[in-house]
């Protein structure tokens, strides 16, 4: 017997009700499987990635410009940047 024929012996809300519970244990395993890398990943980049944010973190808090000066500077050069590199796009 072909897929096609026992596919097609079935009216279309059962074979939707197979497919649905059949696709929906893989989608449960691949959800957990994303979660366990998201979790287990947040522990091995951890460390790469806080030693340059506090190193720059640090060197804003102990310089003389004030904080929001610094803050409205790099935003207002990334939005110039952003509208280069899109208007040569």
């Amino acid at each position: 017997m072909q897929l096609t024929s026992w596919l097609f012996s079935y009216q279309p809300k059962e074979v939707a009700y197979y497919f649905a519970g059949f696709f929906s244990g893989y989608f449960a395993y691949l959800m957990r499987l994303i979660m366990a890398f998201v979790f287990v990943g947040s522990f091995v980049v951890r460390p790469f990635l806080m030693t340059p944010i506090l190193v720059v973190w640090a060197r804003i808090v102990e310089s003389q410009t004030p904080i929001f000066t610094m803050v409205f500077t790099v935003l207002s050069w990334s939005a110039v940047g952003l509208n280069w590199v899109f208007s040569h796009v």
